[in-house]
Order: structure tokens, then C-alpha cells, then sequence
């Protein structure tokens, strides 16, 4: 995001993030009251940030490697979007399926998977 639109304008995005995640918190909460299926919910998040990110990798590619400055700021807020909705959520699906006794056997491995995937993910990238 620095390298493309710039340092300076970092703290103005960060100021922004709560005017863009108000109206996509929105949208979440009206899917989730038309989505009877947790599967499906997963299924429809997890499909628009998947299209969302193919986007932008194919943008990015098209442009030789030196993408428009709204691809930035498009990035910049669907990672500041995705870690908002898409954990919780993955989470409140995993409490619905789970029973009490298998919660307390599966939530230590499942958190140490996720934890190790988010510090190996932010070193690959």
C-alpha cells in the first residue's frame, strides 16, 4: 500500500477503515439473516473475498507489476474487512457444530493451527 499510493496516506486509511467497515458489517449481518445454512454463509463470505483477491492478483499481473492506485486501496480494505468478518465468523460456525466435551478436546488445536497459519502467512508474503 506505501510502495503504490504512498506513506502519507496511510494514517488517512486507517482513519477510514470505520466509514468502509460500517456499511460492510451491514451487509454481513442482512446475509446473515437471509443465509438459513452456516455452510452457505461460509460458502458465500468466503466465495466474495476469494473473487475479491483473484481480482486484484489479476489486476496487479495486467498491470506489469506496478497496479493503479484503487487496487491499493481496494487491498488495503478487503484484508482490514476480511480479518473483521471471516475469523468471527468461522468461529461462530465451528461453536455451532461442536459439542461442549469435543470443543474442549479440538479449540487448542484449532487455535494453534490458526495462529501458526496467520505467522507463516505473514512470512511468506
Amino acid at each position: 500500500f506505501m510502495d503504490v499510493v504512498g506513506r502519507s496516506t496511510e494514517p488517512v486509511a486507517k482513519s477510514l477503515v470505520l466509514v468502509v467497515l460500517v456499511p460492510v458489517l451491514a451487509l454481513y449481518g442482512v446475509t446473515i439473516s437471509m443465509v438459513s445454512s452456516p455452510q452457505r454463509l461460509v460458502a458465500y463470505v468466503c466465495g466474495f473475498f476469494a473473487a475479491l483477491f483473484t481480482l486484484v492478483t489479476v489486476v496487479h499481473i495486467a498491470s506489469g507489476g506496478h497496479p493503479p492506485k484503487w487496487l491499493a486501496w481496494v487491498l488495503y480494505y478487503a484484508v482490514e474487512t476480511k480479518g473483521v468478518i471471516v475469523m468471527p465468523m468461522l468461529w461462530s460456525v465451528v461453536a455451532d457444530f461442536t459439542t461442549s466435551e469435543l470443543a474442549k478436546k479440538t479449540y487448542p488445536a484449532i487455535f494453534f493451527i490458526v495462529q501458526l497459519g496467520g505467522i507463516l502467512g505473514s512470512m511468506m508474503a
